[in-house]
């Protein structure tokens, strides 16, 4: 159910006790840890290895990690995928489509390939721009404005059919032409009631192609930079331009299925907790957002979802609150501050999944010289005690120090609420 927590945890050499906030702080170091160096099972996909394109901030399986133990590591973080779904303990995973989608079943495009590589796709669309290209001209196109030299190239070009100067005509509604004289002739015999056809040459010419390619084999880097055959003994056939189609064909469907074994043991770790049949009811942008809830803090749901005790919204430190998280907080130190008080990086989806209000308390202790005194978070209770800051920049430099030094949790909440802790036999927080 909502807030129950599969272990109760405990920090050594921290004072700190278990009422939800240490749990919270663990899944967050957890996933944080995955998405490291520090264990096999994620690299930083392509995109952001080589600082190019979108996602450079997603991490993908390690396609090296296929050992009995690696899998069973994978298994076990898709059954806390389904803990996630289950309790709301949001994981803060940064994962691409191409791998929400194999956790759901569903086909995996080009595009969530691209999304993670765009290298990869670059190769395969310059060779392929090398390639003869047939455009499909529209009934009543004018023929007209087909304007060659006697080299059979535009010498003009023509944006509607996004043709470029230069491009050599070679054959006419698939009818190959070898003069300029006999291109004409083709082009005053065509109906332009219906639609026709006109192929240009490509960039190079096959016996070009196989001097650029003759080094290349069948083989691919992979995202983990090891090599790997497309095909067997690919590192002994070479590129040729007969075989490029399928050259390309084999690097599409490499990239598609290049981290099947390690999402195939994810997807059995959450089928564990959110049946099969279940799971094929989700988009993978649903599954997405109810295992890690949304990358970007929703700061009105957020303020819907707090409650003031010793202070009004309308006091002036408490706008200078919100101003700060609105205009202030870039959507990093929104997540460091919501570590600060919650434990986790992300808030949930909807006001519905909340395990708890988020409250400010005022910090009484500090109303003689409040600027003097830094806030306090209380993770295991979602609260944070505010000083009534006497301006915005006073407050924003307090808050930033807080939530980037003031990581630790101990004993951060008084010896009365330790023994009530202590006193509870719930996991509930």
């Amino acid at each position: 159910g909502k807030g129950v927590r599969a272990w109760r945890t405990k920090f050594l050499g921290e004072g700190g006790i278990d009422a939800g906030g240490l749990y919270r702080e663990l899944i967050y170091c957890l996933c944080k840890e995955l998405q490291s160096q520090q264990l096999p099972l994620f690299i930083l996909c392509p995109n952001g290895r080589e600082q190019i394109g979108q996602n450079r901030d997603k991490w993908v399986p390690n396609p090296s990690s296929t050992s009995p133990l690696y899998l069973a590591m994978y298994e076990f973080l898709g059954k806390l995928m389904g803990l996630a779904i289950r309790t709301l303990s949001l994981l803060n995973l940064d994962l691409p489509s191409i791998v929400w989608k194999a956790l759901i079943g569903a086909e995996i495009e080009v595009q969530d390939v691209i999304d993670i590589d765009r290298l990869s796709f670059k190769l395969i669309e310059n060779m392929r721009s090398m390639e003869p290209r047939t455009v499909e001209c529209p009934a009543g196109f004018p023929v007209a404005k087909l304007k060659f030299n006697a080299g059979l190239r535009l010498t003009e070009a023509v944006p509607d059919l996004v043709l470029k100067k230069g491009m050599r005509i070679i054959a006419i509604q698939g009818v190959s032409v070898a003069t300029k004289e006999d291109a004409e002739a083709k082009l005053e015999a065509i109906s332009t009631s219906g639609p026709w056809s006109v192929t240009f040459a490509g960039r190079v010419t096959p016996e070009q192609f196989n001097m650029a390619f003759c080094d290349t084999k069948f083989v691919i880097v992979g995202s983990d930079q090891k090599e790997r055959e497309l095909v067997p003994g690919g590192r002994r056939r070479a590129l040729q331009w007969e075989t490029r189609g399928e050259f390309c064909d084999h690097i599409v469907a490499y990239r598609k299925s290049e981290f099947k074994q390690q999402c195939a043991a994810m997807r059995r770790g959450l089928a564990c907790v959110v049946p099969y049949a279940l799971l094929s009811l989700f988009t993978w942008n649903e599954l997405e957002a109810q295992v890690c809830g949304r990358s970007q803090m929703n700061v009105d749901l957020l303020q819907k979802m707090t409650k003031y005790n010793g202070c009004s919204p309308s006091d002036r430190h408490i706008q200078y609150f919100w101003q700060i998280m609105r205009n202030r907080f870039d959507e990093f130190e929104k997540a460091k501050f919501l570590k600060f008080v919650w434990g986790r990086a992300r808030l949930p989806v909807r006001a519905a999944d909340f395990q708890t209000h988020f409250t400010i308390n005022q910090l009484n202790a500090s109303a003689r010289n409040p600027d003097a005194f830094m806030p306090i978070g209380h993770t295991c209770f979602f609260s944070v005690d505010m000083p009534a800051y006497t301006n915005l920049d006073i407050m924003h430099k307090r808050l930033l120090y807080a939530i980037t030094h003031c990581e630790a949790i101990d004993a951060d909440y008084g010896p009365r609420s330790i023994q009530a802790v202590q006193d509870e036999d719930s996991d509930d927080d």
